[in-house]
């Protein structure tokens, strides 16, 4: 599945009904070094920081992402479990 970390959609509210797409490649990408272990991270880290369109996220990357989810805003954790969530459903179609 891929993913645009630089027009993310970040929902401000439970109901989705107030969001905005925002670049979130080099804060987010600042948070995977900072908390996720081992060279996933990194590599991932420095996919999403590089990226200039959508970034291939693999099952490990996943497992990266939710790794850090300890340390994150709950609004963004709701928000990524949308996006996989979404893409997931899009997968089985």
């Amino acid at each position: 599945m891929e993913v645009n970390f630089k027009s993310f959609r970040v929902f401000f509210n439970l109901s989705k009904t107030e969001f905005k797409d925002l670049d979130i490649r080099e804060n987010f990408s600042d948070q995977i070094i900072k908390y996720a272990t081992g060279v996933a991270g990194y590599d991932l880290a420095m996919r999403i920081y590089k990226s200039e369109e959508s970034v291939e996220i693999t099952e490990r990357d996943i497992e990266v992402i939710k790794s850090i989810y300890p340390y994150m805003k709950t609004l963004f954790v709701f928000s990524m479990e949308e996006l996989l969530k979404r893409m997931l459903d899009e997968n089985k179609e």
